[in-house]
């Protein structure tokens, strides 16, 4: 009986870690997938090409990007800090970046 009964703890600790796993995996990949379209708006997209083809300045870049990229920062949940970088120049932000070394190689991506 007491051999029974251990097995079956075990068991259902098995399956409560499985399904916990899950639930972690599954907001990981929610939490990616949100990051990625944040990243790849299309309105904000179009008007970095517009940038980086000469045709606005960077006041306009960051003007026009600001709210679009507050918008969909505001979106997603649990974002503690975020910013979209162009030609190593922060262009938008959300949150407390200055916590984060954004300025280092390291950190700082190429976009587009």
């Amino acid at each position: 009986m007491k051999n029974a009964l251990e097995e079956a703890a075990t068991q259902n600790f098995n399956l409560i870690s499985n399904a916990e796993a899950k639930t972690v995996d599954y907001f990981i990949q929610h939490s990616i997938e949100g990051a990625s379209s944040l990243s790849s708006r299309t309105m904000i997209r179009d008007i970095i090409v517009e940038y980086k083809n000469s045709n606005i300045s960077l006041k306009e870049l960051i003007d026009y990007t600001q709210p679009k990229y507050q918008d969909g920062v505001m979106a997603l949940k649990n974002v503690l800090a975020a910013y979209r970088v162009v030609e190593n120049k922060v262009i938008s932000q959300y949150g407390q970046v200055d916590k984060f070394n954004i300025v280092s190689s390291r950190n700082l991506a190429t976009i587009m």
